[in-house]
């Protein structure tokens, strides 16, 4: 009071024409700025608690949805049935955490763009479940071929349309903290701004309103301090790896997260420029950017990071330039995730999808596709390829008599036989049991002749031992040629099967073509 009665004294010609003007501002101001910053905080507040309780249940949601896909992997990979029931209950476990989760998240406060992929993510779920369903009963009840050729045909294709819907749910959460950053920034410039226009318009009078806007002020900058504070630790938790430059490309602010993914220690780490601690690769380790502002556009999929230590990992990279005004320099802001695992699970699921879980070679299906593109081929390019059907003989007697796995053993040590004898070019598979092919790229009748000889040859002088017995078996082998007059393949695979047939039926280990020509199979 004091003070405000020693400026009257100095001032009074200024106090009687503008103090009410001043005080009736000042109030406006105050009101205003106050409830701007008050509105701010509780908005702020309120985006981040919702947004990290979304996030957590998005997470929930991914972990549940591939522990389901797991274990259904698994489920088809096992012949106990208690083990199997096991996993079946485990997948009914996982889907009621992800239903849980995706019904709080229902009930939570939601956008239009989250409502969306909710509605989205619900659809893709209702396509997973009956499959999930499907490939359990299937497994149950022994059909594992056709449950594991409806988790790579269908379950796998819809559960990444789910995984990439959650991802982007959790992109709108760091969407919507990094709104709520900026709504802060708005409200700092709207309470400065008039507190500025506050002392223009009120001049000498306006010292002890200034003094009292000051006052404000630093309780305003307390409290964005304090939601600041509040940000920073929301940042230094979140599960991705954050990382955030000044205009001049050097690191400002690295999480946890990106500390130990990069191998960086953040008093390292800051101050550095971006491309030394980030060292972005693509799947070949060539370098993926020259500069930080090459970082926001970068959109290589399948993203290296090569650690301090040399490292590689396998991550998904988001970035985004950070805009230039009077009181930020701009910079780069980046969030990236290891997905190292992921990606060699999807890896694994491909090699499995296409190959004979026992001996590595080629399934039926991978070969039937190629057989497919070899028939295309002699069309198109006037190419003639050879197609050999083989059948071991006498392998039951060794499953009969030695058991299961001196047969697995045996059925693994003949591929090796088989491997050896063909072309880098040539293609071959187990078809299922103990029947082989082989596609014989770009070969003529003698050459393939010669090559199917020396693995009859081979087979035949071949003696397996097991628990100190040795037995001996052969191999039929039928063959046919692949030209651009086959119908499809199923008539390539008949013409070779019904030459393997014969092959068997006139004494075994002997090799016998069929000549498409006279419909007609021609001993060798």
């Amino acid at each position: 009071m004091r003070l405000f009665t020693h400026d009257s004294s100095n001032s009074k010609a200024l106090i009687i024409t503008g103090f009410s003007l001043v005080i009736i501002l000042m109030i406006l101001i105050i009101i205003i700025s106050a409830t701007e910053l008050e509105h701010t905080s509780q908005q702020i507040h309120e985006i981040i608690e919702v947004n990290n309780y979304k996030e957590k249940l998005v997470e929930t949601m991914h972990i549940s949805a591939f522990k389901r896909v797991s274990s259904i992997q698994r489920m088809v990979l096992l012949s106990d049935a208690f083990d199997q029931d096991d996993e079946a209950m485990f997948i009914d476990e996982q889907g009621n955490v992800f239903t849980q989760a995706r019904q709080k998240i229902a009930a939570a406060k939601l956008n239009e763009s989250e409502v969306k992929l909710l509605k989205e993510l619900s659809q893709f779920t209702r396509v997973t479940v009956p499959i999930i369903r499907k490939a359990v009963d299937l497994t149950r009840t022994g059909r594992i071929e056709r449950a594991k050729l409806l988790i790579e045909n269908e379950l796998i294709p819809a559960q990444l349309l789910v995984f990439h819907t959650l991802s982007s749910l959790q992109d709108i959460q760091e969407k919507n903290i990094d709104s709520a950053f900026r709504s802060m920034l708005t409200a700092q410039r709207f309470s400065r701004y008039y507190m500025l226009g506050l002392g223009l318009a009120a001049g000498i009078l306006s010292i002890l309103i200034a003094i009292l806007t000051y006052k404000r002020v630093q309780q305003a900058e307390t409290l964005l301090s304090y939601e600041k504070e509040r940000a920073q630790i929301t940042l230094q938790n979140i599960v991705d790896g954050v990382i955030t430059t000044n205009g001049y490309g050097l690191i400002d602010f690295i999480n946890p997260t990106a500390s130990a993914l990069t191998g960086w220690h953040p008093h390292i780490a800051l101050g550095q420029p971006l491309l030394t601690v980030l060292n972005l690769n693509d799947s070949l380790m060539n370098k993926c950017c020259h500069s930080a502002e090459d970082v926001p556009h970068c959109r290589n999929k399948n993203m290296t990071l090569l650690t301090r230590s040399n490292k590689k990992l396998a991550i998904e990279l988001n970035a985004s330039s950070l805009p230039y005004d009077g009181f930020h320099s701009g910079g780069v802001v980046v969030t990236f995730q290891d997905v190292t695992k992921a990606r060699e699970l999807t890896q694994t699921l491909s090699f499995q999808a296409t190959h004979d879980p026992l001996t590595g070679l080629y399934n039926r299906m991978a070969f039937e596709e190629k057989l497919e593109s070899r028939i295309s081929d002699s069309r198109n390019q006037k190419q003639s390829h050879i197609l050999c059907f083989l059948d071991l003989d006498h392998f039951k007697q060794v499953n009969d008599s030695a058991g299961h796995a001196a047969g697995d053993q045996l059925l693994i040590q003949l591929a090796n036989i088989f491997s050896k004898h063909i072309r880098n070019s040539d293609f071959l598979a187990r078809m299922g049991g103990d029947e082989f092919a082989i596609i014989l790229e770009n070969c003529d009748t003698y050459k393939a002749i010669h090559i199917v000889e020396g693995i009859r040859k081979e087979i035949d002088e071949y003696r397996f031992e097991w628990l100190g017995k040795e037995y001996q078996v052969g191999v039929s082998i039928g063959l046919t040629t692949i030209t651009a007059e086959a119908e499809d393949i199923n008539q390539l695979l008949s013409q070779a099967d019904t030459a393997c047939y014969l092959a068997k039926n006139s004494g075994r280990n002997l090799i016998k073509f069929y000549t498409e020509a006279t419909d007609t199979v021609t001993a060798l």
